[in-house]
């Protein structure tokens, strides 16, 4: 049986009210945007993406604010941050794109690994320099909690140093 049309917005209405709820319109305006990110307020994922229960389903938040603005989101296409603030729901910050677009996006604004394209010490971000690296790797025995107490990182930080999976313009 399908419901009446005005069932249907009525529904669509009080989702909308109880989502606008989590919202603070007056967020952030990131440097290459014109207006104001509205951040979620409530939970998030582990990757700081918005969270909510949307037709019985726990739903990104900002994909949830596409289709109740109507925006739609074909099957396979991801919704993407123009804003690159994954807390941000505001619409017009979303375009709907492939993995592709979303990765050349990132490339563009200069969000890759390493941030920029800058590798190593030249990545104002990185807490190692290579004479640290290659302490790191001339050192295998050495306990990776010790090494990461050492150059104050992480123990990933270490175990990728040391398995080549970073600094790899070194090997």
């Amino acid at each position: 049986m399908e419901l009446p049309l005005y069932v249907l917005y009525m529904k669509k209405q009080n989702t909308l009210d109880r989502f606008m709820k989590k919202v603070d319109k007056n967020g952030p305006v990131m440097p290459h945007m014109d207006t104001e990110c509205w951040t979620w307020l409530a939970a998030k994922n582990a990757k700081g993406y918005g969270k909510f229960l949307f037709n019985g389903e726990n739903s990104l938040a900002h994909r949830v604010s596409c289709t109740l603005h109507n925006i739609k989101i074909p099957s396979g296409m991801c919704a993407c941050h123009k804003c690159d603030n994954r807390a941000c729901v505001n619409p017009e910050h979303i375009f709907i794109g492939t993995i592709l677009d979303n990765t050349m996006d990132m490339v563009k604004k200069g969000r890759q690994r390493g941030g920029n394209g800058l590798y190593g010490e030249a990545n104002k971000q990185s807490k190692i320099t290579e004479d640290d690296v290659k302490y790191i790797r001339n050192h295998p025995n050495t306990p990776l909690p010790k090494l990461a107490e050492k150059f104050n990182v992480g123990k990933g930080n270490i175990w990728m140093i040391r398995h080549n999976k970073t600094w790899k313009h070194l090997l």
